[in-house]
């Protein structure tokens, strides 16, 4: 349960994300600014009821009924120019408990263009 899961853009991504938290990982921190729509339905694992509402908090949602010990935090957010340095420092590095320079040079990483389509994973 010490390992902790940070998640990049939260849709694709969501049934792994689920499967974590099935194996045990304790800590989650999930950073998207889009909300589920209709078109979401057909390729990621959304649902009707979900349409509207944004993708950080349904995964949230659903990752403390299968976790409910779980610790998450939850980021309404694109990853993009707008995201300072600063505030992904706070956000994430107090989970990932590491240096300054190290989150940030993770935040330069994942946000890079060819990073996976936007989205990205750091396990710790």
């Amino acid at each position: 349960r010490k390992k902790t899961v940070v998640v990049i853009g939260c849709g694709g991504s969501r049934q792994f994300v689920e499967e974590l938290a099935r194996c045990g990982v304790g800590r989650f921190v999930l950073i998207d600014g889009d909300m589920v729509a209709l078109s979401n339905l057909s390729t990621q694992q959304a649902y009707l009821c979900e349409v509207g509402h944004s993708k950080v908090e349904v995964l949230r949602d659903r990752l403390l009924d299968i976790s409910p010990e779980a610790e998450v935090i939850a980021v309404p957010r694109f990853l993009d120019d707008s995201f300072r340095d600063e505030l992904f420092e706070r956000v994430v590095g107090p989970v990932l408990q590491e240096r300054p320079t190290d989150v940030l040079r993770l935040r330069r990483q994942l946000s890079r263009p060819g990073a996976g389509g936007g989205a990205g994973h750091a396990v710790r």
